[in-house]
């Protein structure tokens, strides 16, 4: 749990997004991270 991150731009599925709010809130996976930067926000940095 944790190792992704739902997309809700493309995908509306209810599912993802209690999955990734239960890892959000139980702080495991990428979510463990202080400030996890969202991927298409760190290609954009790039």
């Amino acid at each position: 749990m944790g190792m992704a991150w739902h997309y809700t731009r493309y995908d509306q599925n209810a599912a993802w997004a209690k999955l990734e709010l239960a890892a959000r809130t139980a702080q495991v996976g990428l979510w463990a991270d202080k400030q996890p930067v969202a991927p298409w926000e760190w290609r954009y940095m790039q």
